[in-house]
């Protein structure tokens, strides 16, 4: 759904882990859902040339399945994480703007994440790109 919009910028991604995962139940409205804000919004916030990696894998301990979206774009300082998770907040990139959007992208794919009983974390340093995990569980009724 986004390839396009990723060729056109300049971005390669790449897609790995997903075979041998176990069946999980599921909205998969909802999962397609969160993927596309995930790979919107780093798609969106990363330059030319850069690049985004999904990774999936069986979270044994946890009995989860993993799903991390990774992107080398421009990234959010650590004290704007929880700033950028409140439904229509934005912060100002290093550059001095800020990225056309709503701001509600990262809000609704965790609280999709949430409704599907799974976790959602997001690690990220300027310059350096971010990285957006969830967690959904194996065993979810």
């Amino acid at each position: 759904m986004v390839k396009d919009q990723a060729s056109e910028g300049g971005i390669t991604v790449e897609l790995k882990g997903v075979e041998g995962l176990p069946l999980i139940r599921l909205n998969a409205r909802m999962l397609r859902q969160i993927i596309l804000n995930l790979l919107s919004n780093a798609i969106k916030f990363t330059p030319k040339g850069g690049g985004i990696k999904i990774d999936m894998r069986l979270d044994e301990p946890l009995r989860s399945v993993s799903l991390r979206v990774k992107d080398t774009g421009i990234g959010i300082a650590p004290a704007d994480i929880n700033k950028v998770m409140r439904p229509f907040e934005q912060v100002e990139s290093v550059q001095g703007s800020v990225h056309r959007g709503t701001g509600h992208g990262l809000p609704m794919a965790k609280s999709l994440v949430e409704l599907l009983g799974g976790e959602f974390t997001i690690q990220s340093e300027i310059g350096n790109g971010t990285t957006v995990t969830m967690l959904l569980p194996v065993d979810r009724k």
